[in-house]
């Protein structure tokens, strides 16, 4: 018997702020597999500093921002 398991998806949300909590508008934020420290994914926060990336849910990542 072959048992088969698929893991969904998941939408990872980031608010970019600085150091005064104010939104960092068009900030590079990558997103990293804490497993590998392999590049999961990279995109520019909007003008609010928001910034969203759909990924595996099974997942554990750590982001930077810059």
């Amino acid at each position: 018997m072959t048992v088969a398991m698929q893991v969904g998806k998941g939408t990872l949300y980031v608010n970019a702020v600085n150091k005064d909590n104010k939104a960092i508008p068009f900030a590079l934020v990558t997103v990293y597999s804490t497993l590998t420290n392999g590049k999961i994914g990279a995109s520019y926060t909007d003008a609010n500093g928001s910034f969203s990336i759909e990924t595996k849910a099974d997942k554990e990542v750590y982001v930077s921002a810059a």
